[in-house]
């Protein structure tokens, strides 16, 4: 995959962006890509009806695996000239 820039500040320097349908078409394609390893990375959670993780809340991990569902909605990824996504909005991950 590629490098991940979670760009959420006005200011911090940006690299040049591209901007062609191709890049926007292939910025979604990696952010879905980034969404999907970070969701089944928290299915393991999800996986056993009766299991009980008392150091989790999994109020919280819920909240952020439906903020991963529903990230494309939200966020405006790019890909900058070195080939990174950059993202303007990505959810943070709760305590595991």
């Amino acid at each position: 995959m590629e490098n991940v820039i979670i760009d959420i500040s006005d200011n911090q320097p940006k690299n040049e962006i591209i901007e062609t349908e191709q890049s926007k078409e292939e910025a979604k394609n990696l952010l879905r890509e980034k969404r999907d390893v970070d969701l089944k990375e928290t299915d393991k959670y999800f996986s056993i009806s009766d299991a009980t993780y008392p150091n989790i809340d999994m109020i919280d991990l819920k909240n952020y695996r439906q903020q991963l569902r529903d990230i494309t909605k939200y966020a405006r990824p790019t890909i900058d000239i070195g080939g990174n996504l950059v993202i303007d909005y990505y959810p943070t991950k709760p305590k595991l």
